[in-house]
C-alpha cells in the first residue's frame, strides 16, 4: 500500500507537530505520533517533542504485527491497556522500545484511501479515559480536514493561512457553480437522476420526485423501503440481488432493469445505470443513479422475439407441411408416367383427381402462408368493399360443400335478413372458409354445422358452430399461438397444419376485429369473429 502524497506542505506539518505535542502534554504520556503508510512499512511522520519519546521522525518499521496495521485494516480505533498482559500483542515491536500501552485512530483521505494513524503510547499500563479518546478523535478530524484540503486544492508547496482561505473560498464557489450546473442538467434531462451519499438519498431530479409523488425539498425523507414499494413485486428480489452483488464486488458501474409503478398506476420498464465510489474498506461512499424509461425498447425486443418465433414457424411450415404434399404430387405423377399405358381411363381419372385435389390444397396452403406473411410484415393492404353477408357466405359454403358431403354433414346458414358488411371480400372468404373447413374436420359423420350472423352496435358477429368433438381449456388456451405446433386429427383421420386458425386471427385483427372460440369436449365448438358493418 502506497500513500497518495509524498510531500506535505510545511505549514501543515508545523500544525500537526503542535497537535501531537499538545496531546502528549494533556494525556501525560511520552509519545504522541502521526504515522504514515509507505508501501509495506509504517513511517514515523510526526513525533511529539516530549521527554522519553523513543520514536524518531523518519523511522520505518515493517507493518506486519504493528498496532497501526490493525487500525488501518479495521478502520477502527485500537486500545491496548498493557501489551505484556495481552497474548495478541506481547511480542509487538513497540515493547522493545519500552512502550506497553497504545491508543490509535485511522487517518484517511476523503476518498477513503489510508494516510496513516494518529496514536499515543505509554511506558506504563494505561486504560486511556473516554476524554482521552475524544481528544484524539477531535485531532483526527483536524488532520483529516487538512488532508482533504491538501488533496482537493492539490497543495504541493508551503501556503499561508490567507492563501489557504482564498483557495478554499474559490473552490467553494466552483463547487456551488458545479452543483448548480449538475442540478440544472439533471432537471432538463429526459432521465431521472439521483445522488446517494452512503445509503442516504441527498438529491433527486424533479422528474423522479414527480414519479414517486414527493416534493424535492422533502427528498431526504424518502426511504429505501418506500422506493422499493414502487417496484413490481416480481422484480423486488431481482433488484435487491443485483444491487447487493454489485456493492459486494465494489463495481463502479452497474445496470439493473426492472418494472416500476408510474404516476398513472401502470408498470413500466426502467433501467438504473449506477456509478459508485467506495472507500478502502469496501464501503460505498457515493452513487449517482441515472433512471431511464426503456418500456418501448423492451416492448420492441418482445415483439422481435415474437417475430423470430413466427419466422421459425413460417420456415417449419415451408419445410415440412409444403414438402409432404409436393412429395405426394411428385410420386403420383411418376407412377402415372411410368405405367401410363397399363392403366385404363377410369384408373387414370382417379389418379388425376387425387393429383388435382392435392394440388388445390397445396396451392391453398401456400396462398394462406403468403397472405399471413404479408400481414405480419405490414405489407397487406385491405381492399375494403361493401357486400351482402348471406350471398357471400353461400358462395363459401358451396366451395367446401364437397368435404361435408363425404362425411354426410349438413351445412346451414341461418337467415338473418339482408346484412351489409364492410371488409376485404377475399379476406372474409378466407376466414369463413377456414373456419367451416375446420368445423367439418372435427365434426362426426352426419353432424351439423351452422353459420350465423348477429348485428351489434358497430360490428357484425359471425359464428361457425358444430356438434363435433370439442376442445378442453388447455387446447383452447393455445389455439391461436403461432408457435403452437400441436394439431389433432379429425373425426375421419384428417390431418392439417393448424395454420389456418393463426391466419384467421391475423386477418381479422387486421380489420380491427376480434376472433375467439368457445367449446365443450364431446359437444362441439363455436368460433366467432367480428367485422365492421356498412
Amino acid at each position: 500500500m502506497k500513500n497518495s502524497f509524498d510531500q506535505i506542505p510545511q505549514s501543515f506539518i508545523s500544525k500537526w507537530q503542535d497537535i501531537v505535542d499538545l496531546v502528549a502534554k494533556i494525556i501525560g504520556i511520552p509519545a504522541a505520533l502521526i504515522m504514515k503508510v509507505e508501501n509495506d512499512f509504517m513511517e514515523v511522520f510526526i513525533s511529539s517533542k516530549s521527554d522519553n519519546n523513543p520514536y524518531q521522525i523518519g523511522h520505518k518499521e515493517h507493518w506486519n504485527g504493528l498496532y497501526c496495521e490493525t487500525v488501518i485494516k479495521s478502520q477502527n480505533k485500537l486500545k491496548v491497556d498493557n501489551a505484556i498482559k495481552d497474548e495478541k500483542w506481547f511480542k509487538n515491536p513497540d515493547i522493545k522500545l519500552g512502550m506497553v500501552s497504545y491508543l490509535g485512530f485511522p487517518l484517511n483521505f476523503p476518498n477513503g484511501e489510508p494516510f496513516g494513524t494518529i496514536c499515543v503510547l505509554d511506558q506504563n499500563e494505561n486504560a486511556y479515559s473516554e476524554e482521552h479518546e475524544q481528544l484524539l478523535m477531535q485531532f483526527k478530524r483536524v488532520v483529516e480536514l487538512d488532508l482533504a484540503m491538501i488533496q482537493s486544492l492539490k497543495i504541493t508547496h508551503d501556503i499561508s493561512e490567507k492563501e489557504l482561505v482564498e483557495q478554499l473560498l474559490f473552490q467553494n464557489k466552483q463547487l456551488i457553480e458545479s452543483e448548480k450546473r449538475f442540478r440544472n442538467l439533471a432537471e432538463i434531462a429526459s432521465d431521472s437522476i439521483m445522488l446517494f451519499e452512503g445509503e442516504k438519498l441527498v438529491f433527486a431530479s424533479r422528474r423522479f420526485c414527480e414519479y414517486v409523488g414527493i416534493e424535492p425539498e422533502n427528498i431526504d425523507k424518502l426511504t429505501v423501503p418506500q422506493i422499493i414499494s414502487y417496484i413490481h413485486p416480481d422484480d423486488v428480489k431481482h433488484y435487491g440481488r443485483e444491487m447487493q452483488e454489485a456493492l459486494a464486488q465494489q463495481k463502479t458501474h452497474y445496470t439493473i432493469e426492472f418494472r416500476m409503478l408510474n404516476p398513472a398506476g401502470k408498470y413500466e420498464w426502467l433501467q438504473n445505470n449506477t456509478t459508485a465510489t467506495f472507500d478502502s474498506s469496501g464501503k460505498v461512499l457515493h452513487r449517482i443513479v441515472q433512471v431511464r424509461d426503456i418500456t418501448k425498447q423492451v416492448e420492441m425486443e418482445n415483439e422481435l422475439r415474437k417475430l423470430n418465433a413466427d419466422k421459425d414457424q413460417f420456415i417449419r411450415i415451408l419445410g415440412h407441411d409444403l414438402r409432404s404434399p409436393f412429395n405426394s404430387l411428385i410420386n403420383l405423377s411418376e407412377i402415372v408416367l411410368e405405367d401410363l399405358h397399363e392403366y385404363d381411363l377410369p384408373q387414370i381419372e382417379v389418379l388425376v383427381k387425387i393429383i388435382n385435389q392435392t394440388s388445390l390444397k397445396t396451392y391453398e396452403l401456400l396462398d394462406q402462408i403468403l397472405l399471413w406473411a404479408r400481414s405480419q410484415s405490414g405489407k397487406l393492404e385491405l381492399n375494403m368493399e361493401r357486400f351482402d353477408f348471406q350471398q357471400e357466405s353461400a358462395k363459401v359454403v358451396r366451395s367446401v360443400e364437397y368435404m361435408a358431403v363425404e362425411k354426410g354433414i349438413q351445412l346451414d346458414i341461418i337467415e338473418t335478413g339482408k346484412i351489409c358488411l364492410l371488409a376485404d371480400l377475399n379476406i372474409f372468404r378466407t376466414v369463413l372458409r377456414n373456419l367451416i373447413s375446420n368445423a367439418i374436420k372435427f365434426t362426426y359423420q352426419n353432424g351439423q354445422i351452422i353459420i350465423s350472423a348477429e348485428k351489434q352496435e358497430q360490428s357484425l358477429l359471425i359464428a361457425v358452430s358444430d356438434n363435433g368433438i370439442g376442445m378442453d381449456e388447455k387446447v383452447l388456451a393455445k389455439l391461436w399461438e403461432i408457435h403452437n405446433e400441436h394439431t389433432s386429427k379429425g373425426t375421419s383421420g384428417e390431418t392439417g397444419t393448424g395454420f389456418g386458425l393463426k391466419l384467421c386471427k391475423a386477418l381479422v385483427e387486421k380489420h380491427g376485429g376480434k376472433i375467439w372460440a368457445e367449446s365443450v369436449p364431446g359437444k362441439g365448438s363455436k368460433f366467432m369473429f367480428s367485422l365492421p358493418l356498412c
